[in-house]
């Protein structure tokens, strides 16, 4: 008999463990401003959290929000000529959950277009998109000869070694901003960051 009492003392203490931890998270959780800061973690006075409650299951919740988001990396351009207009920017997407590029922009140009190279007979064209899809747990590189944005009316030359700032905006993530590393006029790839 004492050992059919054992299994559910256990449990009890595991629950109360539980509750005693997690309850007085949980409006913390819901208003955790979850930006990473130096100083760390940053709770609402108004919760009535003490920083010291809690704080390795807070850092756990909030590390694993950053895991399942939407990442932009791998940022690069070609460098461009001295007179040219236009360049073009790469990057490479990976999101937990199904999403859409919408659109870009740049400060480093007039305006910023989502753009497909496709073969009509035996010529290369580009045109305009109005979005791309991003499946959930699948890189989606935008390449040179393939899906690209084309940075159109540059306020100056790409030139290499430099870096410019885009943003990405999505359906469903929102905006990114990502700084893009100005390669050689020839690359084919920028340098994995």
């Amino acid at each position: 008999m004492a050992f059919e009492i054992v299994p559910l003392l256990l449990f009890s203490l595991f629950l109360a463990i539980f509750i005693v931890f997690t309850v007085p998270l949980t409006g913390a959780l819901v208003r955790l401003r979850a930006n990473y800061n130096p100083k760390g973690l940053q709770l609402d006075p108004e919760d009535g959290v003490q920083p010291h409650t809690g704080p390795v299951i807070t850092s756990f919740f909030v590390m694993l929000s950053r895991v399942r988001q939407l990442e932009v990396s791998n940022a690069w351009a070609r460098a461009t000529p001295a007179k040219a207009e236009n360049g073009a920017a790469y990057v490479t997407i990976v999101s937990p959950t199904p999403d859409r590029l919408l659109s870009a922009s740049s400060p480093a140009a007039k305006k910023a277009e989502l753009h497909t190279m496709e073969m009509a007979g035996m010529v290369m064209k580009m045109r305009p998109i109005a979005g791309l899809d991003i499946p959930a747990g699948q890189p989606v590189a935008l390449k040179p000869s393939g899906e690209h944005i084309m940075l159109i009316g540059l306020q100056q030359p790409l030139r290499e070694g430099q870096s410019v700032t885009l943003t990405v905006s999505f359906e469903q993530a929102g905006a990114r901003t990502v700084s893009v590393a100005v390669e050689n006029a020839g690359a084919m790839s920028g340098m994995q960051r």
